[in-house]
Parts: structure tokens; sequence; C-alpha cells
């Protein structure tokens, strides 16, 4: 069954030749199928003369192909060699590339993205060759005594004893090179998970899903026809409200946007992270430099006088990665937006600008996404509680309540509204409201792209959706007429603690 629905022809030994051995050294078994999706095979057969270091012998296929043919593919398809970005070119090079701005949104974005992306690739430079052994000389030494004893009289327990001594050798070698690496990064202060992922020896997949009536599928287009209308239930809206603009006219009082304010905002990204569609990242941004931040100020400052962005900030790549839990059930991923670099670095901008208001609506309950907050303290706040009741022999309930899918379920309209409430220029709200209009996000699971439309919730990677549901949290809780209840606290009632979208309440009784 498996092999029908994907399409995979079944290759076996025509002789019958052991493939694996019981630990005893007398019982022999035969596990000689090859899976492929095209039939191309014309024999399997055992490799006797080489050593596995296991008690699996080697199984090779051979298979007939147009050897001209796969050797121009070969060289159609060849990697070039690995290259960096040369900051010092980069810059020189931008200085003198003209960064002029266009009538045109769209037309001034895709020109400006292609500039980028042209100094880029005309400033690379052979990339240094650091090639590090995963194994000492002490297991070359013993990988080569097994080879020796290979084929030797009565060494059937020897070479047990060996294999396992290699394979523990070389296990404790890979761990210690994966150890040094990471402990390099860390000093050099370089991205630690990028580290960890090019130094990785296999990648992991999503071998089974659930779809939405708890049945497994395990088939890469049942996986592929259950993520789709998941997503689509998981960002559809069933309010409909008037998503008009509140500002059509330019407004003359926008503070342009310096080019010291875009060039913190560059330097406080991330290296080492994924692109988006632009295929740009903030190591590119940051080689060009000054030319470029005087560029990206100006066009800041017109998106928010006119209350537009370009419409291919509307559009994202998400990644679904797994938190915790069943890793069949799809609510237990995360969807992770690729961004493109230019949203990043305005996003960024705008949230130096209106971080302040923000925050300063927040009550000091909310200690999630806080600048000079921790939810350590308010951890250590909920001990210190349990601990003085428990002295003084009162009692206390703690009601714990964790937002499911927070930031994917929030209501655009609320959010607008949210930010109002609280002091947010309205300039920046249609802003916001404008580039959160009309998105779709592109889903790319196994092979094929799916592209869903977002009608609520706050794309998780944007640097400012920390700031937008903790303002739609607040909007709600001081509505509530509940000063009057939970624990008494120097004078002052505590009734709940928040942790970003973890909410606590705290009561004498239930």
């Amino acid at each position: 069954m498996f092999t029908q629905t994907s399409k995979i022809s079944v290759s076996v030994a025509y002789d019958r030749r052991w493939t694996y051995v019981l630990p005893n050294g007398i019982h022999k078994y035969e596990l000689d199928h090859i899976l492929c999706n095209r039939k191309v095979f014309t024999d399997v057969a055992v490799v006797p003369s080489f050593q596995a270091g296991s008690d699996h012998r080697l199984l090779r296929a051979k298979f007939h192909f147009n050897n001209i043919k796969a050797t121009l593919d070969r060289l159609a398809h060849r990697r070039p060699p690995p290259t960096i970005l040369d900051a010092d070119a980069a810059e020189r090079l931008a200085e003198t590339h003209d960064f002029d701005e266009l009538d045109s949104i769209d037309q001034d974005h895709h020109k400006l993205v292609a500039a980028i992306t042209s100094i880029r690739d005309g400033c690379r430079k052979k990339k240094p060759n650091h090639i590090t052994s995963t194994t000492t000389e002490e297991t070359r030494q013993l990988l080569e005594k097994r080879r020796n004893l290979k084929g030797t009289t009565n060494s059937h327990l020897e070479m047990t004893l060996l294999n396992r001594v290699c394979r523990e050798r070389v296990a404790k070698d890979h761990e210690a090179f994966r150890r040094k690496r990471i402990l390099e990064a860390g000093e050099s202060r370089t991205s630690i998970k990028l580290t960890a992922r090019s130094i990785t020896e296999y990648r992991q997949v999503i071998p089974c899903l659930k779809d939405s009536e708890g049945r497994k599928v395990t088939s890469r287009l049942g996986m592929e026809a259950a993520i789709r209308p998941y997503y689509k239930r998981l960002f559809h809206s069933p309010v409909t409200t008037a998503l008009s603009r509140l500002l059509t006219q330019r407004l003359k009082d926008t503070l342009l946007f310096t080019p010291s304010e875009v060039r913190h905002a560059v330097e406080m990204m991330p290296s080492g992270k994924c692109s988006g569609e632009d295929k740009l990242v903030a190591e590119d941004v940051r080689a060009c430099g000054h030319p470029l931040y005087v560029a990206f100020g100006k066009r800041f400052t017109r998106y928010v006088e006119e209350s537009r962005v370009p419409t291919a900030w509307k559009t994202s790549n998400t990644v679904p990665l797994h938190k915790k839990g069943d890793k069949e059930d799809l609510g237990n991923y995360r969807p992770i937006s690729l961004l493109p670099v230019l949203y990043e670095v305005f996003r960024r901008c705008l949230l130096a600008r209106i971080r302040r208001t923000l925050e300063g609506a927040q009550p000091a309950e909310q200690a999630g996404f806080r600048r000079s907050f921790s939810t350590i303290d308010h951890i250590a706040i909920c001990t210190r509680i349990i601990e003085a009741c428990r002295e003084h022999q009162m009692s206390l309930v703690m009601t714990i309540i964790d937002c499911c899918k927070a930031f994917d379920s929030v209501e655009h309209h609320t959010v607008w509204k949210s930010l109002l409430e609280q002091g947010v220029e309205r300039k920046y709200v249609d802003l916001l409201k404008d580039s959160y209009s009309n998105c779709t996000t592109k889903f790319r699971p196994i092979n094929r792209p799916m592209v869903v439309p977002i009608k609520k919730g706050v794309r998780q990677g944007d640097p400012i959706s920390p700031n937008l549901f903790p303002a739609v949290l607040e909007s709600v809780i001081r509505k509530r007429d509940w000063d009057y209840f939970g624990v008494n606290v120097n004078g002052r009632m505590l009734n709940h603690l928040r942790f970003a979208d973890v909410i606590v309440l705290l009561t004498h009784t239930p």
C-alpha cells in the first residue's frame, strides 16, 4: 500500500544472500529491499568484502542510466565553491550606487531589493577552508585495525567487541567535536543554533500527522492535505469588519526616520537567520552601511506619511516548528513567519517609536516581553505568596489560564482598537492596519507550496508582535471590575500576574 501511494518501486536480490547475523554468529537473515521512485535498478547484491562495523552487511544496487546525460546534468547542477560576503567591498560599492526613489511604492521597493541583491552578489570572496576531522587519531587506528582483522579465522567474538569499541569511540569523538564547535560559537558571539545546524549529521522530518478526525496520515500527500485546512481554519476570522484605511491623505507632521535610527535597528538584528521572500538577510543590509540607511530612512518616512507599505511585505513564508508534546498533533507546532529583511528593519524602527507608549500602558502585573521585567520575578512572587499563606494558615487558590494559540487567534480589529485606546498615534495604527490587510503566507511542509490567507492573528517572527498581544490583553483586563478581589500585599490587592499570554489568578477562595 505504501509503495503504491508513493509510486515507489521495490528491488530485491535475485540470490539468497544474508545481510544480518544474530549476535551468536550462527543465525543469519536476508533483508535486501531497496526502494526508489524510478525503475532504474538492474541488480541487487550483497558486498561481503565491505566491513560496515555492525551485524549488517552492505547492500548494493546496480542501476542503468545514460552516462552522457548524467554527466551533463551533474555539471549543470554543480554547486559553486562556497563564498562569503565582503563587507568592505559592499560598502564601497553601495556608496556609488543609485538609491533614488520612484513614484510607485511597489516598483521602488522592487528596485531597492534588486540593488541590494546586485551589491551582495558582486562582493563575494572565497570562504576560508576550516575543515576539521571529527575523529581522533586513536579512533582512526582502531578503524584500521578492524579493517585488517576482516577475513581472519575465528575472529567473530573479537570483531564483535572491536565493532562496539569503534562505535563508542566514534560517537564520543563526534560529541566532543560538536561541543567544541558550539563553545567556539558562543565565545565568538555567533549564532549557536546556526552552528549546531551546520554540523548536524541528520535532519528530522515529520513522519506522521493527525488529520481533523484524529486519524494518522503517513503519506506526503496526506500530510499536505491535513496541513492546509488546519491553518486555513486557524487564520480564518468569522468577524466581518470594514478594513478601509482611517487616513487617506498624506501626513505632513511625520517625524523623519534618521539614518541613526535605521542603523540601530539593523545592528540589533541577529545574524545567521533565514531569509524571506526577498532572499536577503541582515548581514547583506549591514554590509551596505550608511548609504543604504539613508535610503531606508526616506522610504520609511514615506510609508508612514501615506499609511501604506509595499505589497511584497504582505506575503511571508511560514515554517511550523515543534514546541512540545505529540509531534503528530498540528496544534503543538508554532507557525514562524520568515519575513523580508526590509520589513523587519522597518518594524524595528516603528517599534522603537511606539514601545514607550505601549509599555507605559502595561501595569506591573505584566512581565512578558518587557524591558527591565522578568517572568522569574513573578515566579518568585508566587513562591513568596505560597510561603506566606502557608505560614499564616490562609487558604490560597491559584488558577493558571494559558491562552491556546494566543498570537494566532487575536482579531485584527481588536488590536487596532487597543492601540488607539492606549495612546498610539493614529498614523502608526493605520500603517499597521494596512500591513495586515490582504496578507497571505506560504507553507512548504514537504514539496508543494500552499498559500493560506491570514484574516486574524499577529505574525510570530515579526519584531512588533510581542507588543501587540499584551496590548489587547490589557484592554480586556482593564475593563474588569475586580479591584477588591485577590490577595492583600502591603495594603494592595494583587489579583493576578501575567506571563505574556499566561495569566495566574490569585484568590483566597475558589
